[in-house]
């Protein structure tokens, strides 16, 4: 029994009428880590299961216990943190997956969300955002930190490489960004913005000057969990792609809520963490279904919804 294991079995006072704390997995190549992460656990009463130092062991240690989440590092000795991931999600496609790493969020985050991950967060963060983190991606949600201070939309000339403005900075005011995606343009050649992380779209004019903004962060109809895409038609509907409720959500010109595409899962019509979405002259939307690995194609009705 390692270490890891031992810690899970002395969690702090739960008494027996207290619902059980998920089960953990913890795969890591520094004991130091292994250990003192599953002592952070059971000091909050989650049951960590086991802990491994290899790719080959966690996946093996993940096979026989099915955890309720799995936390890895993505270096891990001889093997891909990023590679450990893809098989985890095509083995058992239902597990979440948190990353905890020392490496750059800017630069990883995006490919282990991409691989099937639902969360990253550095190692360098206190143990309260670790829990936060840990809760979020137990909830079904995606977890990921607030990026660098240079969260901002640039706009440049038709030719050339000249900047002729730029809108944003990090935050979460009006006119603030932590981390936008995707980018839409309607007839009027106003900018559409999915914030992803602040859960909204927020809208500018063609100058830059901050107009509206809509969403908030939940799962229910006209709320937004971690938006990566929109795009608007010529009549203003908005197709808005939300990364963390896996389904496309169509918005009229006044940002009220027409219609909601897809939802969780792999059957036609289903999406798993779709990524980006474009319409096509004729008003059909295509939607990239990112963990399904597939496009799916949505024909126009009559009346002009998707």
């Amino acid at each position: 029994m390692t270490k890891a294991q031992k810690n899970s079995t002395s969690t702090p006072s739960n008494s027996l009428n207290q619902k059980p704390k998920a089960r953990i997995v913890i795969i890591d190549d520094h004991s130091l880590v292994r250990d003192g992460l599953a002592g952070l656990l059971g000091s909050q009463g989650y049951n960590v299961v086991g802990a491994a130092a290899t790719a080959a062991e966690g996946l093996d240690l993940i096979r026989k216990q099915k955890p309720d989440l799995a936390i890895l590092d993505m270096s891990l000795a001889k093997a891909d943190g990023l590679e450990l991931v893809k098989q985890i999600k095509s083995e058992l496609p239902k597990l979440p997956m948190l990353i905890i790493s020392m490496h750059d969020e800017n630069i990883y985050a995006e490919r282990v969300l991409r691989a099937g991950a639902r969360g990253y967060i550095m190692k360098k963060e206190p143990s309260e955002k670790i829990f936060a983190a840990i809760g979020q991606v137990l909830r079904g949600e995606i977890y990921v930190s607030e990026y660098g201070v240079t969260e901002r939309v640039q706009l440049f000339a038709a030719r050339g490489s000249k900047c002729l403005a730029s809108l944003g900075w990090a935050g979460d005011a009006p006119g603030q960004f932590n981390r936008p995606e995707g980018l839409g343009i309607d007839a009027e050649d106003r900018l559409y913005v999915a914030d992803s992380c602040n859960h909204r779209i927020q809208v500018f004019s063609r100058d830059g000057k901050f107009l509206r903004a809509y969403g908030r962060a939940g799962g229910g109809p006209g709320e937004l969990s971690y938006p990566y895409d929109v795009r608007v038609d010529p009549a203003g509907r908005q197709y808005v792609c939300e990364f963390g409720n896996s389904r496309v959500q169509i918005f009229d010109a006044h940002d009220h809520l027409l219609e909601i595409l897809g939802g969780p899962g792999f059957k036609p019509g289903e999406f798993s963490n779709p990524w980006s979405i474009a319409l096509d002259s004729a008003g059909n939307l295509y939607v990239a279904d990112s963990l399904n690995h597939r496009v799916q194609k949505f024909l126009r009705r009559n009346g002009g919804k998707a």
